[in-house]
């Protein structure tokens, strides 16, 4: 029995050269004739939000928020066992990949190199990080885990970049409330940039 397969993209690409070569011989002078890629490319899809109302949101998320003490981080870490202990078995039972078992952004779900270049590609994205730091914080609240710090770094970077201080310091006053005593090095970068900027000071706190 012979297994049909798919048919690949370089097949189907030759085929289009080969069908939009022939009309181009066979049409009038005088008719335009379509460009294989105006027929082959994507729409790009248009995010029209407005980044600064997502800002805006994100930091009154942070500032509305109750402050994880070590009591509620214990009873989140049960359920957050229980949860890796799920997207395992999915991954072991169902062959499901590490992204798609757990829940997080898809951008895991891809070898390295495609997942380092999209970090780079995005790295100056104000939404794309917003995006990314607001799934973070779901699974903080709901999970108590923790987010990567990368991508707050640059929301503030890009803030810094573009001489927008005072959303800048809003940003970092309202995210060091919640992760000012992280030790990780990204971590600490963070704190002394809100320290640097005046917009946190971890030996005021609550004064």
């Amino acid at each position: 029995m012979v297994k049909r397969r798919g048919i690949s993209y370089q097949v189907v690409m030759r085929f289009l050269t080969k069908l939009f070569a022939s009309r181009a011989q066979s049409a009038p002078t005088t008719q335009p004739v379509a460009s294989l890629a105006s027929v082959t490319a994507r729409a790009p899809v248009v995010d029209v939000r407005d980044e600064f109302e997502m800002l805006d949101a994100l930091i009154d998320r942070l500032n509305g928020a109750v402050i994880l003490t070590a009591a509620d981080k214990a009873k989140l870490d049960q359920k957050r066992r229980e949860r890796m202990a799920t997207f395992f078995y999915k991954m072991l039972d169902e062959g499901q990949t590490y992204g798609k078992a757990s829940g997080d952004l898809e951008i895991f779900d891809q070898p390295e190199a495609d997942f380092r270049a999209e970090i780079r590609a995005t790295d100056n994205d104000l939404k794309t990080q917003i995006d990314r730091f607001n799934h973070g914080l779901d699974r903080h609240f709901e999970y108590g885990e923790y987010h990567p710090p990368y991508y707050p770094w640059r929301i503030a970077v890009i803030l810094s970049k573009r001489k927008d201080l005072d959303r800048e310091k809003r940003f970092l006053a309202a995210y060091c409330t919640h992760f000012w005593d992280r030790v990780g090095r990204r971590d600490q970068m963070i704190l002394e940039r809100a320290e640097k900027k005046g917009a946190f000071n971890r030996f005021s706190r609550g004064t």
